[in-house]
């Protein structure tokens, strides 16, 4: 891995690559680094920490919150890459393999709880309610790549709605003056 990651790392201040995860009864799963990094991926989810290189002085400037056992991590990915515009890179190599047996996946009490602190220092809830989507349709269109056609055809879908919308507003005012 360092062997085949070293070359990579050029400065950028994450870097992120691809984790091998062992569910449970023999199966395995891929979790590819988000090629492209939104607001909403940081803050409903997080980068897999073992899968990913943090510039040193980052951490060195700013180490890991101790009264965060297990969202310490994420919450520095918040820190950094949202509020002070940390560079961001994916790599396309396979970096580590862990089992889902660990802290983070069997005490999600604790987890929603260290995630719940985080937000309400930073976020208002109508910030983030709007970062996180309110539904299903807010999450899928939150994961689509803007540069796919399927991004574009729910764009098109969308605006057709929002006309739609609007000209049955139009429709049900007439009605009400008849």
């Amino acid at each position: 891995v360092i062997e085949n990651v070293t070359p990579l790392l050029d400065g950028t201040d994450f870097i992120s690559g691809d984790t091998i995860c062992f569910k449970e009864e023999n199966k395995i799963d891929k979790w590819e680094a988000p090629r492209i990094l939104t607001s909403y991926v940081i803050v409903r989810y997080a980068l897999s920490h073992q899968s990913t290189f943090i510039r040193t002085s980052l951490l060195k400037a700013r180490p890991y919150r101790e009264d965060l056992r297990i969202a310490s991590d994420w919450e520095q990915e918040l820190y950094e890459l949202i509020f002070h515009d940390a560079t961001y890179k994916a790599i396309p190599v396979d970096v580590s393999m862990f089992g889902e047996d660990g802290i983070s996946r069997t005490n999600l009490e604790l987890v929603a709880k260290e995630r719940e602190k985080v937000y309400n220092e930073y976020f208002s809830k109508r910030l983030l309610k709007s970062i996180l989507g309110e539904n299903e349709l807010s999450e899928i269109v939150n994961h689509i790549d803007e540069s796919k056609s399927l991004y574009r055809w729910i764009l098109i879908a969308v605006k057709i709605a929002k006309k739609l919308h609007f000209w049955f507003d139009c429709l049900k005012l007439w009605h009400q003056k008849k």
